[in-house]
């Protein structure tokens, strides 16, 4: 008999398999499934049990689905089925099924094409060829349009040497730019409205060509940017100031 307080290493208790029912003994010092009062005579038993919905992982088992080419029904797992858009039953059904053609047209000349049904479902807009698609993108239709600024036409005293060098010398031949990273290597005007044709010196600020560049992106910032130095430095009163 084990003294008080010490483990009785010999107690056993006679449990059932959870898995195939098979009856056996286990020691009670080493029972580690006393919580979940599921025990298991082998490692294959424990796998077996754990392979359908007693896995905590378990969403619900296969999954039906249509095969895109030739319509039958199939099995699945679930997430192999939302891994591809289009599912098929077999790898020669997906070899048919990407060669599948539909008939469109052309969203440049309308005319009537076929393309694979794979690139209908994959992009937005389908083209009878690269010329089509050309000049479809040109205008509007460009990812990079900003209304249509680079068509307009500079002033004419956009052309004359003598008024852009009174305008930089008015700025002491600096760029005004305060955060400016690469100095005054290559100074030029820069149109704070982005409007060309606005050549009025209220408009027009010297900064270096790396300031200039920098100044295409987050134009509305830049704007106000710049009119509030042109504020400050000359007391030019603006709308957005």
């Amino acid at each position: 008999m084990p003294r008080k307080g010490q483990i009785d290493k010999a107690a056993r208790k006679n449990v059932e398999c959870a898995a195939c029912g098979i009856e056996f003994l286990v020691y009670l010092y080493r029972d580690k499934y006393k919580k979940t009062k599921q025990y298991f005579c082998s490692h294959d038993c424990y796998n077996e049990w754990q392979s359908g919905s007693n896995n905590p992982n378990w969403n619900g088992g296969l999954k039906v689905f249509k095969c895109e080419n030739c319509g039958n029904l199939v099995e699945r797992k679930k997430h192999e089925v939302k891994k591809y858009k289009n599912n098929y039953c077999s790898p020669e059904c997906r070899i048919a099924g990407s060669k599948t053609l539909i008939k469109t047209n052309c969203k440049c000349c309308n005319k009537e094409i076929e393309r694979p049904k794979r690139y209908a479902e994959k992009y937005q807009h389908l083209f009878c060829d690269r010329s089509c698609r050309s000049a479809w993108m040109c205008g509007e239709n460009a990812t990079s349009w900003n209304g249509g600024s680079k068509s307009l036409k500079y002033c004419s005293a956009w052309s004359d040497k003598e008024f852009k060098e009174e305008l930089k010398e008015r700025d002491g031949y600096q760029c005004l730019n305060p955060t400016c990273l690469l100095g005054d290597k290559k100074l030029v005007l820069h149109h704070i409205d982005y409007q060309k044709h606005n050549c009025n010196p209220n408009n027009l600020i010297t900064v270096c060509d790396n300031c200039n560049i920098r100044a295409n992106t987050k134009r509305a910032w830049h704007t106000a940017w710049y009119q509030a130095i042109m504020h400050r430095r000359y007391g030019h009163n603006y709308k957005e100031v």
